[in-house]
């Protein structure tokens, strides 16, 4: 306790030591708060970069052309497997060199066999998590007696035919073009 009141009454009579020591310890809690808040906006300005890559990452889309080839049904569909929206920028089928922009487009005529359902042009439409496009389908209709003629000419056309869908996320970023050849519609031909 000695010690403590001589401080005391050392700083009574020196003020302007006590003032200047105040104005340390005053000015080293201003430097103190100043490094503490640059400290704080770095990790904000960190936390939110890693917040948005978490954002971007968690709504991939992920397309998958996926294909069914029956003895009475044909079908082909793009597939979005991802946990976010599949914008399709661009979607090309490529049949003898020739590009469509739309699978129906390259598909031969199938007489008086109709296609079941299609889609034209989808170039622009967002596909959302776990949904699909019927691009093709391709259904025998129990009236018709001679569907293997028009589902072999489709399966012929089909496994000469490549797709490549050009697509982003709902941040617009650039993902390499996905590609699908559709060469096992021929592994059942003569």
């Amino acid at each position: 306790m000695d010690k403590l009141t001589e401080l005391f009454e050392f700083l009574e009579k020196s003020q302007s030591v006590a003032s200047a020591a105040a104005a340390m310890t005053s000015a080293a809690a201003a430097i103190l708060a100043l490094l503490v808040s640059v400290i704080a906006v770095l990790v904000a300005v960190i936390s939110a970069r890693q917040q948005r890559v978490h954002n971007t990452l968690t709504v991939r889309p992920i397309p998958e052309v996926t294909v069914g080839d029956y003895e009475n049904s044909l079908r082909v569909k793009l597939r979005n497997h991802g946990s976010g929206p599949l914008l399709i920028r661009s979607f090309i089928a490529t049949f003898h060199g020739n590009s469509c922009q739309s699978l129906i487009d390259c598909m031969p005529n199938l007489g008086d066999v109709h296609w079941t359902n299609f889609a034209g042009v989808i170039n622009g439409r967002a596909l959302l998590p776990g949904k699909e496009i019927v691009l093709i389908e391709l259904t025998s209709d129990q009236k018709e007696s001679n569907f293997s003629i028009p589902r072999d000419l489709a399966r012929l056309a089909l496994s000469e035919t490549e797709i490549v869908v050009q697509y982003s996320d709902i941040y617009d970023s650039t993902f390499s073009p996905y590609k699908k050849s559709l060469s096992w519609f021929g592994r059942n031909l003569e």
